[in-house]
């Protein structure tokens, strides 16, 4: 193993991932920009312009769909082979935080801060997706609300993204059903 120094951002780089075959590696920064990179030459081969400070990001299994968090709005998704601007969908309140696709592709989760309250919103795929649907139309199919008194810090998919696992700044570890929205377990 050795170290590799890659540059193509201004600001702060707020998260890395490799996609699902290691090939490509991209990476979201404050200076509203993804950039991706192959492994192989950590040769910069796109660049993708998020108009906002981008806070997370991740990609489709296939490698053909980048979605973006940038802070303001909510999340985009990016064609990874032309960078091509496919949908923006927009969330209440002032600050998205995180984005996470399913383990099967078929859902998008988003972590957002708005009215002094943090909450996790669940969209299909397919419906992002589908052209008949504007941006403005898009609505989501679970909503997930935290406690007012804490904040949701992070959050991962369960197994068969029938549940979510969200930790909060009280310490806590609770599991959400994603159908519901309802606590099913909480440590």
């Amino acid at each position: 193993m050795q170290p590799v120094y890659i540059t193509g951002h201004s600001r702060p780089v707020r998260q890395v991932l490799h996609n699902h075959d290691g090939d490509l590696l991209f990476s979201c920064s404050d200076d509203h920009t993804v950039c991706m990179f192959t492994t192989a030459q950590c040769e910069r081969i796109g660049v993708f312009d998020t108009k906002e400070a981008c806070v997370s990001i991740d990609l489709t299994k296939d490698s053909k769909h980048l979605i973006a968090c940038p802070t303001t709005i909510g999340f985009q998704i990016y064609m990874v082979n032309d960078g091509k601007l496919l949908k923006t969908v927009n969330v209440p309140g002032l600050q998205a935080e995180k984005v996470n696709l399913s383990y099967s592709d078929k859902e998008i989760a988003v972590q957002y801060y708005a009215n002094k309250q943090s909450f996790i919103r669940i969209y299909s795929f397919s419906r992002v997706m589908d052209p008949a649907w504007s941006d403005k139309e898009i609505t989501e199919t679970c909503q997930i609300s935290c406690n007012p008194d804490f904040r949701f810090m992070n959050f991962v998919w369960g197994p068969l993204d029938k549940s979510i696992y969200a930790c909060t700044s009280n310490g806590r570890v609770i599991q959400y059903d994603t159908g519901t929205g309802k606590i099913m377990q909480e440590a």
